[in-house]
């Protein structure tokens, strides 16, 4: 499919479960930026592997004219040049950083570049393991030429080890119906968070602008939502903290101890910056104060 919204309504789908998907043109170094809205975050959080197809975006990228299977806007041969001149200053092919780029997502598991001559082929099997510098992709997110929450290949430097996780539970005497009609919408955080006074809500209900009381502006998307299940999962698209590929569960089970609840957050990601002890650190104790604030607010509405 090369349409973002059909794979979306595919990954939202209840009876059938596919396990892959083909995504052609949606996910290039020129079009990506509505796939990491919510499709390839979905993919990844639920596991279906995407097949990127048409990594080089009609032709544009390897010297064509097309975008689209149509003459390339203004805009995009513009987009097109800055990568090219990018390119050439670190000495490093179109076709390497193409198929690497789409390749470097973690819901991204083969490309299909296409191809109409055998030494076609043979080009682009050397370009997924052409050397490319780390600066080259430095630049490149720093610029501006990518998305900021694009992943790309440097970033998958870190290690198994450098993936980190923190959780924080809370058993609540409320029933779980009771605590996730207070905290299972994605809008909500405000009416349990003291440290979040506003949310705003776009795009549907499926992305969260946050404010916290100094100002500093936090923004969200909702990857899955599992009402009978009470849980959502969402992924953090701006913040100032010192992670990457942030993904994020919150979710009330029943504690089998009669009317009682318990409340989960975690998450995992990749810190930047900081050790992962430090990182771990951090948002532990924003599960934490977050979770002591619920049964706070709980309390003090209890008759």
């Amino acid at each position: 499919m090369n349409r973002i919204e059909p794979v979306e309504l595919m990954l939202g789908l209840s009876d059938a479960k596919p396990d892959g998907t083909l995504l052609a043109g949606r996910y290039t170094l020129l079009d990506h930026e509505r796939a990491l809205q919510r499709l390839m975050p979905t993919a990844e959080a639920e596991g279906v592997d995407i097949v990127v197809g048409g990594p080089y975006s009609s032709g544009i990228l390897v010297g064509g004219k097309h975008f689209e299977y149509a003459d390339a806007p203004p805009a995009i041969v513009a987009k097109f040049e800055k990568i090219k001149a990018l390119t050439e200053r670190y000495h490093v092919p179109m076709k390497a950083a193409a198929l690497q780029f789409s390749l470097a997502h973690p819901a991204a598991a083969a490309v299909i570049p296409g191809a109409t001559k055998p030494e076609r082929i043979r080009e682009d099997h050397a370009a997924l393991t052409a050397a490319i510098p780390d600066d080259f992709w430095r630049e490149l997110r720093q610029q501006g030429l990518v998305a900021a929450n694009a992943p790309l290949p440097i970033d998958h430097l870190a290690t198994a080890a450098d993936v980190t996780e923190a959780a924080a539970s809370i058993d609540l005497p409320a029933p779980p119906e009771q605590v996730w009609q207070l905290i299972g919408g994605f809008g909500s955080l405000p009416d349990w968070l003291p440290y979040i006074p506003k949310s705003e809500l776009s795009e549907g209900g499926r992305v969260r602008r946050l404010a916290n009381p100094d100002g500093t502006i936090i923004v969200e998307r909702l990857v899955t939502f599992d009402q009978p299940g009470r849980r959502y999962t969402y992924v953090i698209q701006q913040a100032p903290f010192p992670v990457t590929n942030y993904l994020s569960t919150l979710c009330v089970r029943e504690t089998g101890t009669g009317n009682g609840s318990r409340v989960e957050w975690s998450g995992r990601f990749t810190p930047t910056g900081v050790s992962t002890a430090d990182a771990a650190k951090l948002f532990r104790g924003i599960y934490e104060d977050g979770l002591k604030a619920l049964a706070a607010r709980l309390a003090a509405t209890a008759p």
